[in-house]
């Protein structure tokens, strides 16, 4: 025997060894079904993008563990004609009941000496990249949106001086006329009202200049905590708590913009507790630094929770629609973001995720 022929063995083994690392390892779901229909390999990725555990599953018939259109599109019918499928995207929902973006592409593989007959079927979760592809949407119409509300505005505040002026000579001139004078103060408190939500616009549509210094962001938000339970006029049936699972946790970030954003979720939150209630305020330490602010208040409707941080969109009389849409501004100067999670009747949590280094 041959000295070549002595190592093959060893150069299988290592073949063998090196493919299952690559399974392993790999981002996207890999599945291959056997022409029988049987579920011969799951590999990691898999698992953990359908929900399911390769133990349980493999080596059994497919039909008896799945739906046979569970992948979105009818695996039986596949086998049946050896077809291979291109990719597209499906709405997926796991075993687990977890809701993702799925794409999906299958490969019919004809048997040879080392392999069987059966689909290959390639997953990939692009759930995050949709979400990207939809900020990055929103915030190009956002954008238009904001220059032109900005070209408006400045239509809207030439004329608006004249008119409060001549108003305000109106409330001057008719002091002894009680009915006249009420009118031409209103006129005036109108005219300061339409300002104030012009300079609203003016102000949403030029971008933040951000003034980033490392600080300590759990000094930052347990201050913040004690002014607002200093404040006397916080309703005393309201409950303020403060929580971090790190002593000290500095973040490169703008003390100003982020105090102004956090004073607005945390209003927000004071608003939502009309009868009182509790305020959990916390800072977490993961791959970002992680703010929380909950509350067990009346909670959002879940058609309103997408509108959110829409510039207009509000659910107060006398809101302006700017808060929560000055607050996503204030992160993303950040380079972070801000979510929101909410029950009716339970609660409402808004994460706010900054970089621990830009």
């Amino acid at each position: 025997m041959s000295l070549q022929s002595c190592n093959i063995p060893k150069l299988e083994t290592s073949v063998h060894d090196c493919f299952n690392s690559i399974l392993t390892h790999m981002s996207q779901g890999l599945l291959f079904i056997t022409s029988e229909g049987y579920l011969t390999l799951c590999n990691p990725a898999a698992e953990t993008i359908l929900e399911i555990s390769s133990p349980d599953h493999l080596f059994t018939q497919w039909s008896t563990q799945f739906d046979d259109a569970w992948l979105g599109f009818p695996l039986k019918q596949s086998l049946i004609e050896k077809r291979s499928l291109p990719k597209q995207t499906i709405h997926f929902k796991g075993a687990k009941g977890t809701t993702r973006e799925l794409e999906i592409e299958s490969t019919f593989v004809t048997p040879s000496q080392h392999s069987k007959e059966g689909l290959i079927v390639f997953i990939r979760d692009v759930t995050d990249l949709h979400r990207l592809q939809e900020m990055n949407q929103r915030r190009d119409r956002l954008h238009a949106l904001g220059e032109m509300a900005a070209m408006v505005a400045h239509e809207i505040r030439n004329p608006l001086g004249s008119i409060k002026g001549f108003a305000s000579l109106l409330e001057r001139d008719l002091q002894d006329q009680p009915a006249l004078h009420r009118m031409a103060k209103d006129i005036v408190l109108g005219t300061d009202n339409l300002n104030r939500l012009v300079t609203n616009v003016l102000n949403y549509s030029r971008p933040l200049q951000a003034e980033i210094v490392l600080q300590d962001l759990v000094a930052l938000v347990s201050g913040l905590c004690r002014q607002i339970e200093a404040d006397t006029s916080l309703d005393t049936r309201i409950v303020l708590s403060f929580h971090s699972d790190v002593p000290a946790l500095m973040v490169p970030l703008d003390q100003c913009l982020l105090t102004a954003a956090l004073l607005n979720v945390i209003t927000n939150a004071i608003q939502a507790l009309p009868n009182g209630g509790k305020i959990d305020l916390s800072v977490i330490r993961t791959d970002h630094a992680q703010i929380q602010v909950a509350d067990n208040g009346v909670g959002i409707p879940k058609e309103n929770l997408k509108k959110l941080f829409l510039p207009f969109f509000t659910t107060k009389v006398d809101g302006n629609g700017f808060g929560l849409a000055d607050v996503q501004r204030m992160i993303q100067a950040h380079a972070g973001t801000v979510d929101v999670h909410s029950e009716e009747n339970k609660g409402t949590v808004f994460t706010i995720k900054l970089p621990l280094d830009r």
